[in-house]
């Protein structure tokens, strides 16, 4: 059984329900305008993106003519490596090393 983060915002909130959502499978970007009536989901999607721990995303996969849908994803995690070499004057935080490796891997494109 994968990992589900807990639910930060408050409930009946527009992005507690969105999340909620996205743990059950996910949600089309049509779902969220006219279902659950939330005009602005991107921003909704945006604030839900940043308040999740690094260990989940939330990938956008194109369905067509304009439909999108939003799954919640769990990202195992895995050691940085013990040093990471960068050139003079550039800050790279742990997110964005393991984000690299993982395009190196081929596990993200």
């Amino acid at each position: 059984m994968k990992p589900t983060p807990q639910n930060p915002f408050q409930y009946d909130s527009q992005n507690y329900r969105i999340l909620e959502r996205l743990k059950n499978g996910g949600v089309t970007n049509a779902e969220m305008s006219v279902e659950m009536r939330i005009p602005k989901y991107t921003n909704r999607i945006s604030e839900i993106r940043t308040k999740l721990s690094y260990a989940f995303e939330v990938p956008c996969t194109p369905l067509g003519g304009g439909l999108n849908r939003y799954t919640l994803k769990y990202i195992p995690p895995i050691l940085p490596p013990p040093h990471v070499e960068l050139p003079e004057g550039r800050y790279r935080d742990s997110r964005v090393i393991l984000r690299d490796m993982r395009r190196e891997q081929g596990e993200l494109f």
